[in-house]
This record gives structure tokens, sequence and C-alpha cells, in this order.
């Protein structure tokens, strides 16, 4: 597929990869939660990449509503008390033993973990909810709106999208349905026949413990040679933020000397796949990117 960038054909093919590759999931309800005499059952799915965790809670709330106990009111109807359920739900990942962080899409999540192991296996709380669960669809319609101004210089086109749009933009986000994305999805550069230069490319790199360093990422290079994704992790070091990441503890700095010094074994894995650092980033961008318009890089060592 790298052989053919800068083929517009080998870009949607890229694109239908993106949004038809899926992650398997095993999820169990928290031990200290099962009201049952036995054991429920574990839920198995198989959800897109593109997808955020919202995309599991009705069915995870459907599957485990006979084994829980959440206050409800008297008065509720079934359908009432399972979107409550489904409301409430948060997970935790059973390799790391931590709170399973929301408002990155699901694909993003499970590369940073640095763990191909599948099936990814969850836990299902539906007690002790933390005090601000993360909403995924705010989440992604803001990064969409920063992702629109990087590309265009303004974010005119997604602050005016109506909310039918949004409304199917997001479910088709949720499942994977890149074909309903496709027709209510916004075209910031559609403006004429002849389209629009990027101005930025929408890159976020994710760093140590979900960190995001999100810069401003020319296309190209001031010689007008196309940026590479080397270029970009240049830049990354070279950023204030991204050194800030490493601050806190004596081990975090120790981290920090160790990426310097071995910064010719970094790479970034977007979608599973460890990419080539002469890959031109606008060529990793429009194949790659996700439902947000943000082409996420995960930094690891290899």
């Amino acid at each position: 597929l790298a052989q053919k960038m800068g083929n517009p054909q080998a870009y949607e093919e890229a694109q239908n990869e993106v949004w038809s590759s899926r992650i398997a999931i095993e999820i169990n309800l928290s031990e200290r939660e099962n009201l049952g005499a036995k054991k429920p059952r574990p839920l198995y799915v198989s959800v897109a990449r593109v997808a955020y965790v919202e995309s599991v809670h009705l069915g995870v709330a459907c599957h485990f509503q006979e084994d829980v106990a959440v206050p409800v009111a008297t008065n509720s109807s079934n359908e009432n008390e399972l979107l409550l359920l489904a409301s409430r739900v948060w997970f935790t990942d059973v390799e790391t033993g931590k709170e399973l962080k929301a408002r990155l899409p699901l694909g993003v999540l499970f590369d940073a973990r640095n763990q191909s192991q599948l099936p990814w296996r969850w836990i299902a709380h539906f007690a002790a909810v933390p005090k601000e669960l993360p909403g995924d669809e705010k989440a992604f319609f803001h990064a969409l709106k920063q992702a629109t101004h990087l590309e265009v210089g303004t974010a005119r086109s997604a602050l005016l999208l109506p909310r039918v749009d949004q409304i199917q933009i997001w479910q088709a986000t949720l499942n994977g349905n890149r074909t309903l994305f496709k027709t209510h999805r916004i075209k910031p550069r559609d403006s004429g026949p002849l389209e629009p230069p990027i101005k930025l490319v929408p890159v976020r790199i994710i760093c140590k413990k979900l960190r995001i360093l999100q810069l401003a990422h020319p296309a190209n290079s001031p010689d007008g040679d196309r940026r590479l994704l080397s270029d970009t992790l240049s830049s990354m070091f070279a950023s204030s933020t991204f050194r800030s990441f490493f601050s806190e503890t004596a081990a975090d700095k120790d981290e920090l000397l160790f990426l310097e010094k071995n910064q010719a074994t970094l790479r970034f894995k977007v979608h599973g796949l460890l990419l080539d650092p002469d890959l031109p980033l606008i060529f990793a961008w429009k194949a790659l990117r996700h439902a947000d318009n943000f082409l996420y890089l995960v930094l690891v060592a290899t």
C-alpha cells in the first residue's frame, strides 16, 4: 500500500481497511458487584478500531442487568433502567488493573498498551462510578473541530454541522460504518474544482500515560519537500510539552534520557502497524486517519 501512496484510490482502500478493522474484547462483571449465585458468562464483542468505549455500553448493560444492583426509581420502565445502567458502566483493563480511559478511539487505546494479545480483557463496573465519566461524543466532536481548523485554517464547517448529521456521524463511528459516515461527514476543503492545500496536518502523538502531544505539522518542509514521519519524531523531541511529560519523577527523567539516546529504535504505531520513518506524513494522514480527522501516532520503542 505504501508503494501506491499518492494515488487517491490507494487512500480510499486504506480507509476502508481502517474502518473495517476490529478488536475482539472479553468483558466480565466485577466479582464485587455480582449478586448472582454463579459467575455470569463473559460478554464477547467485536468492536471497530475507530469506535469508542461508548459503543459497548448498552450491550454490556443488557448482558449483566440481571446480575447487578443499581438504585433506580420504582416506577422506571425496563427500557429506562437499562439506559440508566448503560450510563453508569465503566471499565478496567485486566492486564493493567487501571481504569480504561475513554475520549480516545479504541484502536488507539489498544495500541498504547503495547500488548497485542487478544481478546482484550475488560472488567465491567456499575458501582463506585467515577465522579466524571468521560464523554466520548463530546470529546469526539471537539477533536473534529480542532482537526478541521488545523486542516483548513477554520473550524466553520464543523461548527455549523447540523445536529442530524452529528448524530449520524457519531453512530457511524461507533459502529464502524464508513458508508454512513461518508454520507454525513464534513467536507472542509471541497470548495471548488481545485481542492485547496492542507494548511497543517492534524496529528496527535500518544505518549507516556496516554498523554496527547498535539503539534503544528506542516505537510511540507520549508524547502518544499514532503515532511516525513522521522521529521515528526524530531519535532516531538524539540517540544517542551513532550519533555514536560517526563519531569514528574527521577524515573521519568531517566526514561527521557533513554528515549533520547535510542531515538533510532522509536517508531510510530498506527492501527497496529509500525510505520516506516521515511513515509511522508501527509500520506500517512490521508490513509490512516481516524473518524475525527486526526492521525494518532502511538510512540513505541522497538
